[in-house]
């Protein structure tokens, strides 16, 4: 009897736990209202498919790089601090602008000097250097 009210009490903790946890941070109401009766009506498969499914992973992972990133906010060598923030993204590249600072919270910027290798041994040796110059 013990081992069973052990077993429905996990059952409820980890129920109000993922529903507590999709109550703060599902921004669709609707969403959140869903994974919180599931993992509240449907005890154990609920809270699994709420932590499998449910969880945005990506934003997740964005948030943490955005702090570690927000330090070290630096421009590539070679392009001064004003210019690099100043540069306007073209406005075909609007759209992963928008995604790319939803995700991230961080702005796109635009860089002048990208090159384009044709073969994989240029791209290697230029990767070479770049690593020779980082260090």
């Amino acid at each position: 009897m013990f081992y069973i009210n052990l077993f429905v009490a996990i059952l409820l903790i980890l129920g109000v736990y993922s529903a507590v946890h999709a109550l703060l941070n599902k921004k669709d109401s609707r969403a959140a209202f869903g994974w919180i009766a599931a993992c509240l009506f449907i005890p154990l498969i609920g809270p699994l498919l709420y932590f499998i499914f449910g969880v945005n992973r990506v934003h997740t992972r964005a948030k943490k790089l955005k702090h570690i990133l927000s330090d070290k906010n630096l421009p590539p060598n070679g392009i001064s601090k004003s210019n690099y923030l100043e540069k306007q993204i073209p406005h075909s590249l609007s759209n992963i602008q928008k995604v790319s600072h939803r995700i991230t919270g961080l702005p796109l910027v635009c860089v002048e000097n990208i090159e384009t290798f044709f073969s994989s041994d240029e791209t290697y040796q230029s990767m070479l250097n770049a690593i020779k110059l980082a260090n």
